[in-house]
């Protein structure tokens, strides 16, 4: 398999749809952080996910489209 990339779980703008989705029908709260009184910025919300799940920008973009239509 050289020189096949492997994709990240977290690349696709589809993908990003379907676990934001998921993550709303079992009521999680990504608007708001574990530490944070108040709203999270897109800023936070976007760096916490490149960082800790090395999302791709069609991903968040999928992530986001579905939160932020609520």
């Amino acid at each position: 398999m050289k020189g096949i990339l492997k994709m990240n779980e977290y690349s696709t703008f589809l993908t990003g749809v379907a676990d934001a989705t998921a993550d709303l029908r079992a009521g999680a709260r990504p608007c708001v952080g574990p530490t944070e009184t108040g709203p999270v910025t897109l800023d936070y919300i976007v760096s916490e996910f490149r960082s800790r799940l090395g999302c791709s920008d069609s991903y968040l973009a999928g992530y986001l489209s579905v939160i932020y239509a609520e």
